[in-house]
């Protein structure tokens, strides 16, 4: 009988050494398969996330049967769709800034893309079928709403760390800027009633936006400079000068071609922020 129950210890030894391997495996198969789900830098946009319908040039939906839609928003910083082979789809992307405000939106497009606009937060992406193009009467069923979905990857970043960048947020400075040409120095100077931002790095930013606090007559003189390097110095060569002039809460600065920094004069009693427009 001893030896009946030593050989039975000895089975169930080997019924529990089997179940731990098998576990193992399970354990690691889930921890692998979390780090391809979870580990990547992006994710995908599922077809789902389409709604038959259309948006218009302000990005307002409209009521249409031969189009998807993203009734969302989507984060898109890292935006990049693919069509796949079997895509005969073209489709629209529109953008929208931090406070949900149409900026712009693309053509119609049929290839890949890309986006390299920094300024913008949100999109919503319209995809209209070839079909819709050829046949007026043509609708989108429930079923095929996935299909023409699924037939474009769409991916953004996992972590969206999306920043306002507000360019007059830096410490102000109770005197305007204006500039030495014999020096080739930016320097301050006494002015009653009015200010100055410091220089702000804005190298690579095509366009600003200026928002208001409210829509009265207003003006502000934005200086650009060129950073160089002169004798071994940093120096900042003066490029031009663009004046704000607006009734309204909004307006947008071309930034000049070459300029890497700028420096705001303004009225003190002015109330207003600075983005990039690109």
């Amino acid at each position: 009988m001893a030896r009946n129950r030593n050989f039975f210890k000895r089975r169930v030894s080997w019924k529990q050494i089997i179940c731990f391997v098998v576990g193992t495996l399970l354990v690691l198969g889930c921890a692998f398969g979390a780090v391809a789900l979870f580990g990547k830098d992006t994710k995908s946009i599922s077809p789902g996330a389409f709604s038959i319908g259309g948006l218009d040039e302000q990005g307002e939906y409209v009521a249409r049967k031969n189009a998807l839609f993203t009734e969302d928003l989507i984060e898109c910083q890292g935006l990049e769709i693919t069509p796949d082979i079997k895509c005969e789809s073209t489709y629209r992307i529109y953008f929208y800034d931090h406070n949900k405000e149409l900026i712009e939106a693309t053509d119609m497009l049929a290839g890949n893309y890309k986006l390299t606009n920094t300024a913008v937060q949100y999109c919503r992406i319209m995809i209209v079928p070839a079909a819709a193009e050829e046949n007026e009467d043509f609708e989108i069923t429930f079923l095929d709403k996935w299909t023409y979905a699924s037939q474009l990857d769409i991916r953004v970043n996992r972590k969206q760390n999306f920043e306002v960048v507000n360019y007059f947020e830096a410490e102000k400075i109770d005197k305007v800027a204006s500039y030495n040409a014999e020096t080739n120095v930016l320097e301050y100077v006494e002015k009653d009633g009015y200010g100055a931002s410091k220089l702000a790095d804005i190298e690579g930013v095509a366009a600003l936006k200026v928002v208001f606090e409210s829509a009265q007559p207003k003006a502000l003189d934005l200086l650009f400079y060129k950073e160089s390097v002169a004798e071994g110095a940093t120096v900042y060569e003066y490029v031009s000068t663009e004046t704000t002039a607006t009734t309204s809460t909004e307006a947008t600065v071309t930034v000049p071609e070459g300029a890497t920094h700028m420096v705001v004069n303004y009225v003190l009693t002015e109330d207003f922020a600075i983005y990039s427009a690109n």
